[in-house]
């Protein structure tokens, strides 16, 4: 057995065990309510996230376009290079000229490496800050809507509320039954964008 299929089988014994002991305390005096919510639905639909999603797609095109700036540089200096490159074999030339030429011809072959290495270090860093930027928004989000269904179940009642959209240790639903669950999902986006909570 590998380390998922046993934490899987783990997290299932654990849940099943807190709802028995739930049942037994709770006996014949009150029926344990389960509901169950689709998380990834609610982060999806979250007027939040659909405009953090624009920002994020309008930031990675000026992302874009800056990298086609300096492409078009680095193209202007192959261009260079090219030229370098045909008056260095122009049989008239005196062997200092085309040293001159040739010495040239490096030290642009090195401004273009490093220009690319600039552009490359940047993209890096411009993507990786765009990405940080994304999941500190999605947390944030993802906080807000967990106080939305911790209110919503204190509200109606429910004992337990389970993410429908959770995936186990083998891509399996961590909720592999829902009987008489009660999703909530519906409730929820309708209040996330009315701006209720």
């Amino acid at each position: 057995m590998n380390r998922s299929t046993l934490f899987s089988l783990l997290v299932l014994f654990c849940f099943v065990a807190v709802g028995m002991g739930a049942v037994w305390m709770h006996g014949d005096r009150e029926r344990m309510r389960i509901a169950t919510v689709d998380m990834s639905l609610l982060l999806e639909g979250c007027p939040r996230m659909i405009a953090a999603g624009k920002l994020g797609d309008e930031e990675r095109e000026r992302i874009r376009e800056e990298n086609e700036e300096r492409l078009a540089r680095l193209r202007e200096i192959e261009a260079e290079l090219g030229d370098l490159r045909d008056q260095m074999s122009d049989p008239r030339l005196g062997e200092a000229e085309r040293r001159e030429f040739g010495n040239e011809f490096m030290k642009k072959t090195q401004e273009g490496v490093e220009w690319d290495r600039e552009r490359r270090d940047y993209m890096q860093r411009r993507s990786a800050a765009l990405e940080e930027e994304r999941k500190w928004r999605m947390e944030g989000v993802r906080k807000e809507i967990c106080v939305l269904v911790q209110e919503e179940a204190k509200s109606v009642g429910y004992h337990y509320v389970l993410d429908s959209s959770a995936m186990g240790g083998r891509e399996m639903p961590f909720v592999l039954h829902r009987c008489e669950a009660t999703d909530i999902t519906a409730l929820l986006m309708e209040r996330l964008k009315t701006g209720a909570r």
